[in-house]
């Protein structure tokens, strides 16, 4: 009956220290709206309007800017930046695949770490983004 009870004790701790570190997790890069994400090697510059959807800008690639959107997010923690045209809007599953990794990131940045290289032939295995607040 003692090792039940210990038991129950030690799970509602753990229970309870778990809810309390819920509220403790950082935001990711894709919870801010209202924001512009840049880089200046390569040059790119990406805007969020809401939190969750995709990031739509340009980056330069060879002297000519390409309209672009980000894609990026848990659960698994990975980015693709597709190819836009604000013709014929977003569409995942057609639309040409630039970039693809995983995603580092801290209160300010956000370091793309890139596995898929489609357009700059691997001149870069990691792009960092600034934040800047628009709103």
């Amino acid at each position: 009956m003692k090792k039940i009870a210990r038991t129950i004790f030690v799970a509602m701790i753990v229970m309870s220290a778990m809810i309390a570190c819920i509220g403790c997790t950082k935001k990711g890069p894709w919870d801010h709206p209202n924001v512009d994400w840049y880089s200046e090697d390569p040059v790119m510059k990406l805007h969020t309007d809401y939190s969750g959807e995709p990031s739509i800008g340009y980056m330069e690639v060879n002297g000519q800017q390409v309209q672009v959107y980000l894609c990026w997010g848990p659960p698994t923690y990975t980015f693709s930046l597709y190819a836009y045209n604000s013709d014929e809007g977003i569409s995942v599953g057609t639309d040409e695949l630039l970039l693809r990794g995983k995603v580092k990131y801290d209160s300010e940045t956000a370091t793309l770490l890139i596995d898929t290289d489609n357009v700059f032939k691997s001149a870069y295995s990691t792009v960092v983004l600034k934040r800047h607040i628009t709103e």
